[in-house]
């Protein structure tokens, strides 16, 4: 398995676990039946996107602590990371034109914030998936 391939595993766990929690958290709110304009999503999407940060940048320490040096790249993974990209991108562009709708129909603050992370979220994992796909099947 390679350097990067790792990087992309690392970061899709990371990318799963720490936003389902916070999409969750959100999600148990609005079915507990609280008015959107009340829950209080600031203070938690910021210490969740903050502690992405931190395990992202900690994780790659460790993969690459743990790789000793075998961390270069080739053409082969260039090749991986644009088609990921480019399909993340995709993903990105579609979330940001409905945060971009509902901001148009004003929706409330909530709504507009959550569906902008949401459109950055699944378009690393889609972008990430697509790398691992890649990798595996190969390109």
């Amino acid at each position: 398995m390679s350097f990067k391939e790792k990087v992309a595993w690392v970061m899709l766990v990371i990318l799963v676990v720490v936003y389902g929690r916070y999409f969750y958290s959100i999600q148990g709110a609005i079915a507990a039946g609280v008015d959107v304009a009340e829950i209080p999503y600031r203070a938690a999407m910021l210490v969740t996107v903050v502690t992405v940060v931190v395990l992202a940048i900690a994780a790659t320490i460790a993969v690459t602590i743990a790789a000793r040096g075998d961390d270069a790249s080739d053409e082969r993974d260039s090749e991986i990371e644009r088609h990921g990209d480019w399909l993340g991108g995709i993903v990105l562009y579609v979330g940001v034109l409905g945060a971009l709708a509902l901001a148009m129909f004003e929706a409330a603050h909530f709504c507009i914030a959550n569906a902008l992370l949401l459109s950055l979220v699944l378009a690393e994992i889609v972008a990430g998936v697509r790398k691992l796909t890649l990798y595996r099947r190969g390109i």
